[in-house]
């Protein structure tokens, strides 16, 4: 991972005029993913972190010596596959607990653009997630807010264009980058995704519009709008 960061920022550095503090927090959130000992595994394309179980296709018998505070942690061991985060738990997406475990897991480090909110988020993930009958992986519903934040800076980078403000628009170019580096994001990439992700924030800081907008249909971000209550984030 250090040869990974130390690639990605000499990138940044021939490539993009990116702040000193942007650099700094990359730096610092990349570290933060080396020291995690989740594996990167194919989950494919926008829904990487959507993979789902159907009740009827866990039988398999929970941990007895699982600890689980909350309902949602079911407990039951998490197996290996190529779809499989091995040291993501499953949880059961049809717990009345679920927004309290969703809070326990919110991952503070996802840095949320201007008009998005914690509590906002929070509210997309469970009710986009409680529509669901069966298992999901915790890093799912992490990943949904890390893509969530990817949508509001692409929104918030398209939106200072059209205002003609490059200070905004150079902000949202680099938070864009900074989204790649993030460790939910790394850990459901079997490839090709955070190269995608890349190419759409390096657009973003060469003002490249046709280069951004294909990244609002990769990841889904109408799709999270849509799933967002009435009054969310406000």
């Amino acid at each position: 991972m250090t040869d990974e960061l130390d690639t990605r920022l000499a990138r940044l550095n021939s490539e993009a005029h990116v702040s000193p503090q942007v650099l700094d927090e990359l730096a610092r959130s990349t570290r933060d993913v080396a020291a995690s000992t989740v594996r990167r595994r194919l989950v494919g394309g926008v829904t990487a972190a959507l993979l789902v179980f159907g009740a009827g296709a866990v039988a398999a018998p929970a941990a007895a010596d699982a600890v689980r505070d909350f309902l949602a942690q079911t407990g039951r061991p998490i197996g290996s596959g190529t779809e499989i985060i091995p040291d993501s738990e499953w949880i059961d997406l049809g717990a009345p607990d679920l927004r309290e475990y969703v809070e326990s897991i919110y991952p503070e480090y996802v840095v949320l653009a201007p008009g998005q909110t914690r509590e906002g988020a929070i509210d997309v993930v469970v009710n986009m997630w409680a529509q669901r009958n069966g298992e999901t992986q915790a890093v799912g519903l992490q990943r949904t807010v890390e893509t969530l934040a990817f949508c509001g800076w692409t929104n918030e980078w398209i939106s200072a264009r059209e205002d003609d403000d490059p200070g905004r628009a150079q902000t949202a170019a680099e938070m864009m980058l900074l989204t790649t580096t993030w460790p939910a994001v790394i850990a459901t990439d079997g490839g090709g995704i955070v190269e995608d992700q890349l190419s759409y924030a390096n657009a973003a800081l060469a003002g490249n519009r046709a280069g951004v907008s294909p990244g609002l249909t990769a990841n889904g971000c109408s799709f999270y709008e849509n799933t967002a209550p009435e009054g969310a984030g406000e």
